[in-house]
């Protein structure tokens, strides 16, 4: 092989490497901006949820006001509307933290996104980047793991 024919291979090489950055970044970048619309939907959808949880506290809530004032009646029925109302209490607690997880769930996803942009105004992905995101996934399981437990214990 000539110097010329090496110097050519070599210049053919670094052309494929700078052409696979470039694919490397496309598809590190696209596959932040997928994650961070499922992590926008997952907290509209536990916003939602949150809503539902304190619409359904509030109805509890009013059922225990009722059996009060029927306690005021009925001997009896008031401590039960005190119990409903408790529940109905702990309820909206637990609408209002998952809504506070849920702003965190968004927090997550400008997080991730803000390692796309860092990737792709770099125009590589480094070591650093992909443990980001991976701390950031971990960050996200576990205040989901939360908000299950918040909502359902």
């Amino acid at each position: 092989m000539t110097d010329t024919d090496w110097e050519h291979t070599k210049h053919e090489l670094e052309e494929a490497q700078h052409s696979l950055e470039h694919i490397a970044v496309d598809t590190f970048c696209v596959g932040i901006e997928n994650a961070c619309h499922y992590l926008n939907q997952a907290a509209e959808g536990l916003a939602n949820a949150a809503y539902l949880v304190a619409q359904a506290a509030e109805v509890v809530d009013w059922i225990g006001s009722a059996l009060r004032w029927i306690g005021h009646v009925v001997p009896g029925v008031g401590l039960l509307g005190d119990a409903v109302h408790k529940v109905g209490e702990v309820s909206q607690e637990k609408a209002l933290e998952a809504g506070f997880h849920a702003i965190g769930i968004g927090a997550h996803s400008m997080e991730l996104a803000a390692v796309g942009w860092d990737a792709r105004t770099a125009g590589h992905v480094t070591e650093e980047m992909f443990h980001r995101a991976y701390k950031i996934g971990n960050e996200v399981y576990h205040t989901g793991s939360s908000v299950l437990s918040v909502l359902f214990d």
